[in-house]
C-alpha cells in the first residue's frame, strides 16, 4: 500500500510540476524547440532500453529455476541491471523530472532552489517502489536452503517476511540517495541548460550503485560455490 501511494503521489506530482511551470513561467517556443531535439533522442533511448530490458526479464523469468540457475546465468542478471539501472532509469526520469526544469529555468536563482526541491522529492518518492525482495535477498545465508531447490513465490513471501529490516535500509538509502541525485542532477542540468547532463549524472549515480551492489551479490556467489 505504501509502494502504491508513493507512486501515485509521485505521478501526480511528476504531472502537476510541468504544467504549473508551463501556465505561470510562460514557456516560449523557441526555447522548447531549442531542448526538443535532445529530448527525442534521449526519449528514443529510454524505450529502445525499456523494451530490451522487459524482453530479457521475461526470458530470465522464465528460465530461473533455483540457486545453480542463477549463479551460472549470472551476468545475463548483470546485463539486465545495467539495461535498467544505467539506460532506461536515467533517460526516462530524466525527462520526467529534470527536462521541464531545464526548458523553464534558463538561469539559476532563489526561486529556481525551490522547484528542484519539489522536483526531487517526488524523484525520491517514487524510489519506495525498492521495497522489495532483491537477488542478494534471495542469495542471503538461510534463504534458500537448497542449491537445487525450485525457488518458489512462497520462497519470495517468506524472504521478504524475513529480511523485511534489511529491505527497509536499502530502500530508505535509495530514497535519500535518489533525493541526492535529483538535486544535483537538476543543479548542473539548469547551470549548463543540459538534459543530457542530468542523464550522464544519473546514469553515473546509477551505475556506482549497480557495481556495489554486483560486489555484493559476488560475495553471495562466492559463499555458495563454497559450499557445494
Amino acid at each position: 500500500m505504501i509502494r502504491l501511494i508513493s507512486v501515485i503521489i509521485s505521478c501526480i506530482l511528476s504531472i502537476l510540476i510541468p504544467i504549473v511551470l508551463w501556465l505561470t513561467h510562460h514557456i516560449s517556443k523557441e526555447r522548447f524547440l531549442h531542448f526538443l531535439p535532445s529530448a527525442l533522442i534521449i526519449l528514443v533511448i529510454g524505450i529502445v532500453a525499456f523494451y530490451f530490458h522487459k524482453i530479457i526479464n521475461k526470458r530470465i523469468d522464465l528460465e530461473h529455476k533455483n540457486i545453480k540457475w542463477i549463479i551460472e546465468n549470472r551476468y545475463k542478471y548483470l546485463l539486465k541491471s545495467f539495461i535498467a539501472l544505467v539506460l532506461r532509469a536515467p533517460a526516462l526520469e530524466e525527462l520526467i523530472f529534470r527536462a521541464v526544469l531545464i526548458i523553464a529555468f534558463p538561469i539559476l536563482s532563489a526561486q529556481v532552489y525551490y522547484w528542484i526541491l519539489v522536483s526531487s522529492i517526488a524523484f525520491a518518492a517514487l524510489h519506495i517502489i525498492t521495497y522489495q525482495v532483491a537477488l542478494q535477498d534471495v542469495l542471503a545465508k538461510g534463504s534458500i536452503k537448497s542449491y537445487e531447490a525450485e525457488i518458489t513465490r512462497a520462497d519470495i513471501k517468506r524472504i521478504y517476511k524475513d529480511r523485511h529490516k534489511e529491505i527497509g535500509k536499502r530502500t530508505i538509502f535509495n530514497i535519500c540517495y535518489a533525493f541526492l541525485v535529483g538535486i544535483i542532477a537538476a543543479y548542473y542540468g539548469i547551470k549548463y541548460q543540459s538534459i543530457w547532463i542530468c542523464v550522464g549524472i544519473h546514469a553515473s549515480a546509477n551505475l556506482i550503485l549497480l557495481i556495489a551492489s554486483s560486489f555484493v551479490r559476488s560475495v553471495f556467489f562466492r559463499k555458495w560455490e563454497d559450499a557445494i
